[in-house]
């Protein structure tokens, strides 16, 4: 998680960014971001933060709408 969150939440334009662990067994984790100015999430660049972080990949992302 540590990991994760040092790579994903220092990237620009993020006004809040938290990476949680959802289930140890399947590895898996969940990144909550809030964008600046409801500007939207470039998805190729938070992959490239996840990949700089070890092997970890962006599966069914979601958006919430306002």
């Amino acid at each position: 998680v540590d990991m994760v969150k040092s790579k994903v939440c220092k990237m620009e334009g993020f006004q809040t960014c938290s990476v949680e662990l959802t289930d140890v067994n399947k590895e898996l984790g969940k990144i909550t971001v809030t964008t600046a100015d409801g500007q939207p999430v470039d998805e190729a660049k938070l992959q490239a933060a996840l990949s700089s972080a070890g092997d970890y990949k962006l599966q069914k992302p979601t958006k919430k709408k306002n």
